[in-house]
Formats: C-alpha cells, sequence, structure tokens
C-alpha cells in the first residue's frame, strides 16, 4: 500500500498577523502554530495561536480562499474580545493565556 499524497502549506507569519499587532512584532520573533481549519463556502477559516516578544499567548483568526492564501486584510485579533467575568474563579494566568484555537 503507497502513502497518500500529502501537500504541506507554509504561512509567512506576518501575513497571518492582524494589523493591530504588529507594532509588538518589530522587536521580535512572530511565532504562529496550533492551527483549527474550518471550510467556508468556497474558501476556509483559519484560527491560530500567535506568540510575540511579550510571550502572551493570542488567538487570531483569518479567511483563506479555496487555494489556502490568506485572504489580506482577513486576520483579526480574536483573543483581544475575550473577556471573563470578575467573578469567574479563574486564576490570572488562565485570562491571559490563551492557545490551541479549536472551530
Amino acid at each position: 500500500m503507497s502513502a497518500p499524497d500529502i501537500e504541506c502549506h507554509l504561512f509567512p507569519a506576518a501575513e497571518l498577523l492582524p494589523a493591530g499587532w504588529r507594532s509588538a512584532a518589530e522587536t521580535g520573533p512572530i511565532r504562529t502554530f496550533n492551527p483549527a481549519l474550518l471550510r467556508d463556502g468556497t474558501g476556509w477559516i483559519l484560527a491560530y495561536r500567535v506568540v510575540l516578544i511579550d510571550g502572551r499567548r493570542r488567538i487570531a483568526i483569518c479567511r483563506l480562499d479555496a487555494n489556502l492564501r490568506v485572504i489580506a486584510g482577513t486576520p483579526f485579533p480574536l483573543s483581544d474580545l475575550v473577556r471573563f467575568s470578575d467573578v469567574a474563579p479563574y486564576p490570572e494566568i488562565a485570562r491571559q493565556w490563551l492557545a490551541d484555537p479549536r472551530l
């Protein structure tokens, strides 16, 4: 039995970075990983973890075209919208450390 053809697709990290996070990325590396992928009509939605020089774990989301290319202008800083109730019993690290998105 032969192995199936597997295609590897690498995204330039800068293409995945939401505009609001670009200034933080100027001073150090951009790490993007642990993606989640969901088909949406003729394209895709991609959610992924972003870690910048400050070490914070962030979640971004963007749209991909049918050929898995990032659609310009779609990277969005999803984790910037995540808020926890002040009465929620989460430790402070859990309020700041967002990882491994699922769609």
